[in-house]
Order: structure tokens, then C-alpha cells, then sequence
């Protein structure tokens, strides 16, 4: 990239595809891992945790050969923001990656609520923890729960009937 190439136009030039080739060619046996490493990496970037994020990739890029890849990584990180996406799904990781990765892009492009100022006196509460998801099974009733993210969209398996279902993107979420 030289002084008068944008990140995101360099962005544009940059692909994670060059990575996933030089991973499974060299690594073949442990390529899920490294896809998975570097996927990963992308979503934390995304979801503002970009140090954690910049870790796991870094942890592939020591994974090859210093020759030849610096300037590579160097262009692919500078590329990185508003390409996380993207260079994720170039990598080819496990469908359950992709899944979460899906998962953020869905909830980045959810309506954001407007905070509020903070009214003089009131204490402030800065996180709001769940203690997971839970649904019945439309086949037989049986309650299912495990969820540590949100569900909809997705398909699942009831352990009791054995069927399959379907959550609905909609659902209505209920906080009790």
C-alpha cells in the first residue's frame, strides 16, 4: 500500500485467499485449525475487541515462514478494518465459525437503541448478563436449553424426539 492507497481501497486488492491457500498447502492436516484461529481472530476485530482479535491472527501468521509473507500481513492487517467479514470467509473455517460470524453481521445491522443521558443521581449499570436461552420443541414439548447465543436462525435437533426444527429469525425474545 503505498501513501496515497486508502485501507479500504487496499481492501479492495487484499484477499485472505493467498492465506487459506499457503495454510492448507503447508499445514493440510491442521488447516481447520489455523482457518479457525484466523476466523475467529476477524470476528473479535469486528466485534470491537481488536487486540484479542489482532492476537489470533498473529498466532497464524507466526504459524508460516518469515520469508516471503511480512509484507502480505502488513497489507492484510491494514486491510482488516471493514473487511473482517470478508477475509473470514475467504479463510474457509468450520461452518459453526461462519455460523458466529453471520450471528455479528446480523446483529451490526440490527436497530441500535439510542441511549439515554443518564439522569443526575442514578447509578449506572454497565453489564447485563443472561443466564441462558431456552425453547420447547414444537414436535414434543420437551424444553431445550444449552443456547450460550442467540438461537434464531438456526436449526436444531430435539434430544428427547429426535426431531428436527427450525427457530424462526423473528422469534420473540423473552427476558424473565
Amino acid at each position: 500500500m503505498n501513501a496515497t492507497t486508502s485501507p479500504a481501497a487496499a481492501g479492495a486488492e487484499t484477499s485472505a485467499g493467498r492465506l487459506q491457500r499457503e495454510i492448507m498447502t503447508r499445514y493440510p492436516d491442521n488447516f481447520m485449525l489455523y482457518a479457525d484461529l484466523f476466523a475467529m481472530g476477524c470476528l473479535l476485530h469486528l466485534q470491537g475487541q481488536h487486540k484479542a482479535g489482532l492476537k489470533l491472527i498473529d498466532q497464524v501468521r507466526r504459524a508460516l515462514p518469515a520469508t516471503g509473507h511480512k509484507t502480505y500481513f502488513v497489507d492484510l492487517l491494514e486491510a482488516l478494518p471493514g473487511n473482517e467479514l470478508r477475509f473470514a470467509g475467504e479463510i474457509q473455517a468450520h461452518a459453526e465459525v461462519n455460523d458466529l460470524l453471520e450471528l455479528a453481521q446480523r446483529q451490526q445491522a440490527a436497530p441500535r437503541y439510542t441511549a439515554r443521558p443518564a439522569q443526575a443521581g442514578l447509578a449506572k449499570v454497565t453489564e447485563v448478563r443472561t443466564r441462558g436461552v431456552q425453547f420447547n420443541c414444537p414436535h414434543c414439548s420437551t424444553r431445550i436449553d444449552g443456547w450460550q447465543a442467540d438461537p434464531r436462525g438456526r436449526d436444531d435437533k430435539c434430544d428427547r424426539c429426535h426431531q428436527q426444527f427450525y427457530i424462526a429469525p423473528d422469534a420473540t425474545v423473552i427476558f424473565d
